[in-house]
């Protein structure tokens, strides 16, 4: 198959009222409605208590427009009878980070729990090890996600902290727990986040590794798959 250019989007050439001819959303090729109803069934059937945020596969806007709106980045964590924040489970992984670290900065109360699903927490993309797992990668194209983040840094640098969490304070997170697939190239920024982690004040980050697993795998009607499901659910239960 000849290569595709990394902006390419495929669609159908006509108009259709099929359902099964009209394009994905755009990022990762994922069926974003699919993905929550699969982990809204999921919490239902171990009655865990969590509260995925409804967000789109690619970003509306950029991060300078998202700021100045002053939109939240994820659903707001709701409370608990208890007056506990609800736990979180995060689909689009760097803004609910981003979210949880402007909690901290506003001194309200985050989530008592964290669940990141193969996060993007460095937009610059710049680790070592992102080369080595490429070409092992099926779904990610580095050239490609790099292009994107661009777009949604808008005017801000890919560096800024408010761009990529990674590069922010980590102190006062609470308990996350970071889920990333060994064939997938947000791998080595998952691993460095959670090494950092280690060292933040108020912070627990436990990184849960799917060998040979790709992007995503957790939402993938696979076994690996429905096992990680079970086992997210066990972590918001």
């Amino acid at each position: 198959m000849a290569d595709v250019p990394a902006d390419a989007v495929l669609a159908p050439r006509r108009r259709t009222t099929d359902p099964r001819l009209r394009p994905r959303r755009r990022l990762g090729g994922r069926d974003p409605v699919g993905a929550l109803a699969a982990g809204r069934r999921a919490r239902r059937r171990d009655r865990a208590r969590g509260a995925p945020p409804a967000l789109p596969a690619r970003p509306a806007g950029d991060a300078r427009r998202r700021r100045a709106r002053g939109r939240p980045t994820g659903r707001p964590a709701g409370r608990g009878t208890a007056g506990r924040a609800r736990r979180r489970l995060g689909r689009r992984d760097d803004r609910t980070a981003r979210r949880a670290q402007e909690l901290v900065r506003s001194g309200r109360p985050v989530p008592e729990r964290i669940v990141l699903l193969s996060p993007a927490l460095d937009l610059a993309f710049t680790d070592p090890g992102i080369a080595e797992i490429a070409p092992r990668d099926p779904l990610l194209r580095a050239d490609h996600i790099r292009e994107l983040a661009a777009l949604w840094a808008g005017d801000r640098s890919t560096d800024d902290p408010f761009v990529s969490p990674l590069r922010g304070p980590l102190d006062g997170l609470g308990e996350l727990h970071v889920f990333a697939g060994t064939r997938d190239i947000l791998h080595p920024d998952a691993a460095t986040f959670a090494g950092r982690g280690a060292s933040a004040d108020g912070t627990t980050i436990a990184l849960h590794v799917g060998d040979g697993m790709v992007h995503d795998w957790m939402l993938l009607p696979t076994p690996e798959g429905r096992t990680t499901r079970r086992e997210i659910a066990r972590r918001l239960a």
